[in-house]
């Protein structure tokens, strides 16, 4: 289509100089022969040769030429400026659109970060707002479940373990949405210290084995070849990265299958949570990594979840200069591995001259 516009434009400026040339060259050429036949009828006598007209003529035809091209140049160089005008009118006008676009744009961007910001600084500063009436709630419910001030009857007991029960759930989605908010901001912080890495390990498998258990999940814990260096981290965050990743495994883990946890000293340290669960498809992998995104199946809609617990983690991991990456095929399992740089490594000045891994 753009071809055959190009011809078409190329074939019209052709034949308007085509037709100013042989006008003017028609035009012209009768003019000149007719004064030449004048002056040869008026100096017949001087001009008795045939081969002088001719050269005459010629003459005359050549001069016509010249002229009607001449004219064609004049005629086709107005046209032409006018076009260029036109187009440089055009030209300026579109971009005036485009820059009124591109501000328009700015000013949309300038806008969604001012309402993002807005958003963020609102949950972040909600905290205290939204939990302490949580845990006044949590509190007294366990008090009551407990019976420390005086037995209250089985029925009530029951009524107060679950009112803390879903307290505490609240309380942790709560304090997971405020951390997304949080990194979002910009505002999260670290406590970092040097942190026995084993020990954080045996922390959240003590905490999840109560869910292993009552989904019938084998929990295990391959150890490492040799003794785990410490690492300069954020205890409360680590075990927080570890349980998230450890209750997605036994979440979606039918009963007889398996999760296991273990560490290996790389270039870093990095931790790996395997499971033999329903396995994640390959186009859902980027939209877990989202907030609140969650797989869209039968299985996934059975338990419960925020959909934060991975992108969180994510966020964490690399607060910490680290990276998690996820392996997972569709009824076999997935892989979890949290990545954490070198310099966060912690070695003794005899292991790190000796090359080996202290303890």
């Amino acid at each position: 289509m753009a071809l055959a516009m190009s011809v078409r434009r190329v074939a019209g400026k052709l034949s308007t100089r085509l037709l100013a040339i042989a006008v003017a060259t028609a035009g012209l050429s009768l003019l000149i022969l007719s004064a030449a036949w004048i002056f040869y009828n008026a100096y017949n006598a001087s001009l008795r040769e045939w081969h002088v007209f001719a050269l005459a003529v010629i003459f005359a035809a050549i001069a016509t030429g010249l002229a009607g091209f001449a004219l064609a140049e004049l005629l086709f160089g107005a046209t032409l400026e006018k076009k260029v005008k036109d187009r440089t009118a055009e030209l300026s006008t579109s971009n005036d659109q485009l820059r009124e676009t591109i501000a328009e744009l700015q000013a949309a961007t300038l806008q969604a970060e001012a309402a993002s910001k807005a958003k963020s600084d609102l949950l972040a500063n909600m905290s205290h707002e939204l939990r302490t009436p949580l845990n006044a709630i949590i509190g007294f419910s366990d008090l009551m479940k407990s019976e420390t001030l005086g037995p209250i009857g089985k029925t009530y007991v029951d009524y107060a373990a679950d009112i803390n029960f879903s307290g505490t759930h609240l309380l942790d989605i709560i304090n997971d949405i405020l951390d997304v908010a949080r990194h979002e901001s910009g505002k999260m912080e670290l406590k970092e210290e040097v942190v026995e890495v084993e020990a954080v390990i045996n922390e959240a498998r003590r905490l999840i084995a109560p869910q292993a258990s009552q989904g019938e999940v084998e929990l295990t814990c391959r150890a490492p070849a040799s003794a785990l260096p410490p690492l300069l981290c954020d205890r409360v965050r680590l075990r927080q990265m570890l349980l998230n990743i450890l209750s997605n495994a036994v979440k979606f883990t039918g009963p007889g299958g398996s999760v296991e946890i273990a560490a290996e000293l790389t270039d870093g340290l990095q931790l790996i949570v395997k499971d033999s669960g329903v396995g994640i498809k390959p186009e859902d992998i980027a939209r877990i990594m989202t907030p609140f995104g969650q797989v869209d199946s039968a299985y996934a809609r059975h338990h419960q979840g925020t959909g934060l617990g991975l992108m969180l983690t994510k966020a964490l991991v690399e607060c910490h200069g680290g990276r998690l990456s996820l392996i997972s095929v569709p009824g076999v399992g997935t892989t979890v591995r949290l990545s954490f740089p070198a310099e966060r490594v912690v070695r003794s000045h005899a292991g790190a001259a000796g090359g080996g891994v202290s303890s």
